[in-house]
This record gives C-alpha cells, sequence and structure tokens, in this order.
C-alpha cells in the first residue's frame, strides 16, 4: 500500500511539470529577455515610447555611453557591466 501510494505521488510529480502544449511564462522569460538584450536601442526606444536621445542621455547618466546602433549585449562587454541592469535601465521608468 506505502509502495503504491508513493508510486501515485511519483508519477503525479513527474506529470505535473509537463506543460502538455501551453506556453507558460517561464518558457517566455529567456526567448524575451534574449530579444530585448540583441535589439538596438533605437528599436528598445520604440519599444518604450521614449526619444532615442533621451534615452542616450539616460544611458550616460548611468555611465553608459553609447549609439542607437548599438545593443545592450553590446554595451554590457564594453562597460562590464550585466546585461538585465542595463536592460532595468532601459526598460523601468524612473
Amino acid at each position: 500500500m506505502v509502495q503504491a501510494n508513493v508510486a501515485i505521488f511519483t508519477i503525479v510529480l513527474v506529470v505535473s511539470t509537463f506543460s502538455f502544449g501551453r506556453i507558460t511564462a517561464p518558457q517566455l522569460k529567456w526567448p524575451i529577455s534574449n530579444a530585448l538584450i540583441e535589439a538596438p536601442l533605437s528599436a528598445l526606444a520604440d519599444v518604450t515610447r521614449t526619444d532615442p536621445a533621451e534615452l542616450l542621455a539616460k544611458l550616460k547618466t548611468h555611465g553608459v555611453t553609447a549609439t542607437p546602433d548599438q545593443n545592450i549585449k553590446e554595451l554590457a562587454d564594453a562597460h562590464d557591466m550585466d546585461e538585465l541592469h542595463i536592460l532595468g535601465l532601459v526598460i523601468l521608468r524612473e
């Protein structure tokens, strides 16, 4: 009886990890993040409805000099910063 309960619990636990074709938030997190990190700053300015010059000025106040054609990955490498930190500077309102 105890072995049967353990087996049933194990099966339920394993099955609960399957998404069965549904798209889940964790599946979307990294592809979206990577797309934003690899997009040029000019495109991110459009997405955030920010003037590109304002975005570049905002980044500069945080020590990140950039051009509209650069992406966050390039900036992170050039300034030895975390990509998600720079993405936060671009996306989040102050």
